[in-house]
């Protein structure tokens, strides 16, 4: 190629290059890249940049079996490490000599790995790090010590030991506590693991940076009433909470008023003796509300119609936690009042409802107040005849955009389907909501089975 063409100049210019190595990246055209970094001294700087910024599993080991001489030259273009558990890709090899002074973000998951692989991490902590995700047993005080003393730039903080035994835990409070205090800058902070205390609380609701925040302790009354009254610019910033694990019911009322701005709020509940969806409805910047039991619960249908308040709702969950299925959850909210609700929140993208309650088949028309639903799941409130339901349907989709469906049943105890009848219904439920691409029923017999089945084969082919 003539170097003096417009292309040829083009291409010499770093920022150009750079662009288009991007886009082959995010087509993970990895041999593109490699085959590039061959062409000439720019070219290789340019890919390599591109291709050494994200590293997964153990390609980190591989700056390895490259000369002493050039391996601080690969490790300078790190700017993220992610290694998601693989035994087989475990990077063992430790870098103590090199110097990844590029590097933003570290995302390990140690889980079920030998014992000290937490230390492989240490050559990666570094003072240009900002995010530091960690999931494992293997956590120790001394990490935390050298991100306190080395990582002043750190936004966003997740520490998970859920499978750790918190009777001996290898991490302490007061390690904990120092180096949250101490780092104003975090905006993302995670925090299950041992450690976690009453103090700690506190402080980080003075973190004026932070938008979003997961806590895996148990949050009183008293806690939540102390932190209002002795730090009045509680949460400046919180945007997005969560407490996955088991909070007391009493204790919602007090996180509505502490957290009146929230968009985003992610609970589990390990008993349900106060009524907790009547709260929640006040926080009237609401997004996203995701509730999981991890006991059996009952709601009024009054406390359920309260949540259409939440008119900016995108996402509405109300399920179990995970291994809870066999638990039981009810509502007499029938019909009427899902209308009622579903009216009032025309923005919903995603709806979970999984308990049982009293819905017939004309929920699924109450559907079409909800023009941008993409997902709804009601595995065990809504069970139908629905063949009936869409011999009478007109000739326009009920819904032209679900995407996903799950139903509790779609046939009565009269109704029997043979193989063509089963068909048939599957290509009718194809038709009136034809952006279907997942389909289940939960309490599933013979014969609504048939019909599930027929739809995969009609998808499929």
């Amino acid at each position: 190629m003539s170097t003096d063409t417009a292309t040829a100049r083009a291409m010499a210019l770093p920022e150009i290059l750079s662009e288009v190595f991007a886009i082959l990246h995010g087509q993970e055209d990895f041999f593109s890249l490699a085959t590039a970094a061959r062409a000439n001294s720019l070219w290789f700087a340019c890919a390599t940049d591109i291709l050494w910024s994200q590293v997964k599993g153990d390609a980190i080991t591989s700056i390895a079996n490259i000369a002493d001489s050039r391996r601080q030259l690969y490790a300078s273009k790190v700017e993220g490490i992610t290694f998601d558990g693989n035994k087989r890709d475990m990077p063992t090899t430790d870098f103590r000599d090199l110097r990844f002074n590029k590097i933003k973000s570290i995302d390990f998951n140690v889980y079920w790995l030998p014992q000290g692989s937490a230390q492989l991490i240490k050559p990666y902590i570094q003072p240009s790090l900002e995010s530091f995700v960690f999931y494992g047993e293997d956590f120790v005080d001394e990490i935390l010590l050298q991100l306190h003393s080395t990582c002043h730039r750190l936004q966003v903080l997740l520490i998970d030991n859920t499978e750790m035994d918190f009777r001996t835990p290898k991490l302490t409070g007061e390690t904990l506590f120092r180096l949250i205090s101490q780092t104003r800058t975090l905006r993302d902070l995670s925090l299950c693991c041992g450690g976690l205390s009453d103090e700690l609380f506190c402080c980080v609701s003075g973190l004026e940076n932070l938008s979003a925040l997961s806590w895996c302790d148990d949050l009183t009354p008293e806690l939540l009433s102390r932190t209002i009254t002795q730090n009045p610019d509680h949460f400046l910033s919180l945007d997005s909470f969560s407490m996955p694990y088991a909070l007391s019911s009493i204790s919602v009322s007090y996180i509505a008023t502490m957290l009146p701005n929230l968009t985003k709020i992610r609970l589990g509940f390990g008993e349900d003796e106060y009524d907790m969806l009547t709260p929640l409805s006040t926080i009237e910047n609401l997004t996203q509300l995701e509730c999981a039991f991890h006991c059996n619960a009952s709601f009024s249908a009054p406390q359920v119609l309260s949540l259409k308040a939440l008119g900016k709702l995108t996402k509405l969950s109300i399920g179990f936690g995970m291994s809870c299925e066999r638990l039981d959850m009810t509502s007499p909210f029938g019909d009427a009042e899902f209308h009622e609700m579903i009216s009032a929140l025309p923005g919903l993208q995603y709806l979970q409802m999984d308990f049982k309650c009293d819905l017939t088949a004309a929920a699924l028309l109450s559907l079409s107040a909800c023009p941008k639903l993409d997902h709804f799941s009601m595995r065990r409130g809504l069970r139908c005849d629905l063949r009936s339901l869409l011999a009478q349907a007109g000739e326009e989709p009920l819904h032209p955009h679900l995407g996903t469906l799950y139903l509790a049943r779609i046939s009565t105890d009269s109704t029997n389907y043979t193989p063509i009848s089963a068909r048939d219904l599957a290509c009718q439920i194809i038709r009136y909501f034809p952006k279907l691409g997942d389909f289940d029923v939960e309490d599933c017999d013979r014969r609504d089975g048939r019909v599930v089945d027929e739809f995969w084969n009609v998808v499929a082919h």
